[in-house]
């Protein structure tokens, strides 16, 4: 059974890696000089699980990816575990949360503010026919 490619594809060719500290370790430099990000390694992991690609584990293990400077800066550390999307997507729902709460605040002084500035002037409209 033949997959078809998707419909765009990724193609990173990666000229220089200059970390933080420390070396890159050497399975990173053999296989990612220059590779297509598709799915083509998770596709690997999934036909083979016992046969992960090296890449893929390392890959697995990033904590982030920034620009910076005008250059791609993946973060990786041995030590540390990538957040999962679980994790991301309730900071992102919390984030969100606190926004519509920050809304609805200044939603609510804002309509205080503006009941506030007509009765001053129904009350100036009130006071000028009285006068007149």
């Amino acid at each position: 059974m033949e997959t078809s490619a998707p419909p765009w594809r990724l193609i990173l060719n990666v000229s220089e890696i200059t970390p933080s500290k420390g070396e890159v370790p050497e399975e990173l430099l053999s296989g990612i000089s220059r590779f297509l990000i598709s799915g083509e390694l998770e596709q690997k992991a999934e036909d083979d699980p016992e046969n992960i690609p090296e890449l893929l584990k390392i890959l697995r293990k990033l904590t982030s990816i920034e620009m910076r400077n005008d250059s791609l800066v993946f973060l990786y550390s041995p030590d540390s575990k990538p957040p999962s999307v679980k994790e991301e997507s309730d900071a992102m729902a919390t984030k969100a949360k606190h926004l519509v709460a920050l809304g609805a605040v200044i939603f609510i002084l804002t309509m205080i503010l503006f009941f506030i500035l007509m009765s001053r002037r129904q009350k100036t409209k009130r006071d000028a026919l009285r006068s007149a």
